[in-house]
């Protein structure tokens, strides 16, 4: 999923929500018009959780890795009305010859030069907790679930109660 922001011609902005894979083309494509703040507001509260994995890349970059995905549409899946609207104006041909968000990881890591270094480095960083954990840790899911089953749980013997009793209604 990628988000776009573009300026609004009347004041504010345009936020573009895209939803694609490499391999099945573009799965959604929505258009949100609001005012900066808000979107600056929303676009903030998406990359400060911990558990997110919302950050930002270059504008040009999303676009070119967005076009690639379109390309690899398949014929028996229309593309979503919004993205044809504006293929012509965020995903032109003109963005074709830039480098993808991973492109740009891959030659900022020097992995083009020596890709045995590049990993080295990686790993450093990954060591010393300068990136990851992949994937993100998920122990608040488990501790949310044995919430849920001891509400269950306890939901499930008052209501035994209740209906063990004389006279109870059900």
């Amino acid at each position: 999923m990628g988000y776009l922001v573009d300026d609004h011609p009347a004041g504010g902005a345009r936020l573009f929500e895209i939803r694609f894979d490499p391999a099945r083309g573009i799965l959604d494509f929505k258009l949100y018009n609001a005012g900066r703040s808000k979107v600056r507001g929303f676009l903030k509260t998406l990359m400060a959780g911990t558990n997110q994995r919302l950050f930002e890349v270059d504008h040009a970059a999303l676009c070119a890795l967005v076009r690639r995905a379109s390309l690899a549409q398949p014929a028996d899946r229309a593309l979503p009305t919004f993205f044809v609207e504006w293929r012509s104006r965020l995903f032109s041909e003109a963005v074709e010859k830039s480098p993808t968000p991973g492109e740009l990881a891959r030659d900022a890591l020097g992995a083009a030069t020596d890709p045995a270094a590049s990993l080295e480095r990686v790993l450093a960083d990954l060591r010393a907790g300068r990136v990851g954990p992949w994937p993100p840790p998920t122990a608040w899911v488990a501790e949310r679930m044995e919430r849920g089953q001891k509400s269950v749980t306890s939901f499930r013997a008052r209501s035994a109660t209740r209906r063990s009793r004389p006279g109870s209604r059900r």
